[in-house]
């Protein structure tokens, strides 16, 4: 299980890693469209002051055309600051948002570079846990063998001893030396038990 925790716990760090990056880009595409509008409300401006002082210059004879054209001049002049200092702003906002994305991003980088070291050391762990327990297992099949080859032995040799036979020794399918007909007495077989080793 603590594999599949760690495993999980890494996926959730990675969807909040984009989520914050997806969120981080839209910021930057604001940021970006907002930029490109001042620039070119700025180019407006620059536009109705030179065309403004266009005329300043044409009217250069008549005082009151030179101050009218002057007055014009200033008041776009103040809008052009007031909407510089309009737009500044929210993009000081957006900058200090997405500096702090980053800095957010940056450290769940950090922690699911923690959790992918881990979730490493937690695999090999696991590999190293299978290895053992095939090995085990394979020792435990080989244990049941051996303990299923005693028992036929032992059921050979009991019935042998039940049907009261024993005389020259011979080998059978197992290899254990069986024996022919000797008479064995009773007392005998109700005295025989099974040897400590057979389940």
């Amino acid at each position: 299980t603590a594999p599949s925790s760690a495993g999980s716990q890494a996926q959730e760090e990675v969807q909040k890693l984009k989520e914050t990056r997806e969120h981080s880009n839209m910021l930057s595409k604001e940021a970006m469209r907002l930029a490109a509008a001042t620039a070119a409300e700025a180019r407006l401006v620059a536009t109705k002051l030179t065309e403004n002082r266009d005329v300043a210059v044409d009217a250069g004879s008549s005082g009151v055309g030179e101050m009218a054209s002057a007055r014009l001049s200033l008041d776009e002049l103040v809008d052009a600051e007031a909407l510089d200092a309009a737009v500044q702003a929210p993009l000081a906002a957006m900058e200090a948002e997405l500096d702090a994305h980053k800095n957010a991003r940056e450290a769940l980088d950090s922690e699911r570079r923690v959790l992918l070291r881990e979730q490493e050391v937690l695999t090999r762990a696991l590999q190293i846990a299978q290895r053992n327990f095939d090995e085990v297992e394979a020792n435990l099949w080989e244990a049941t063998q051996e303990r299923d080859s005693l028992r036929r032995r032992y059921d050979a040799a009991r019935a042998r001893l039940t049907t009261g036979t024993s005389t020259t020794p011979q080998l059978d399918a197992e290899g254990v030396q069986s024996a022919h007909v000797e008479p064995v007495p009773a007392t005998s077989l109700n005295n025989a038990s099974t040897p400590s080793y057979i389940s």
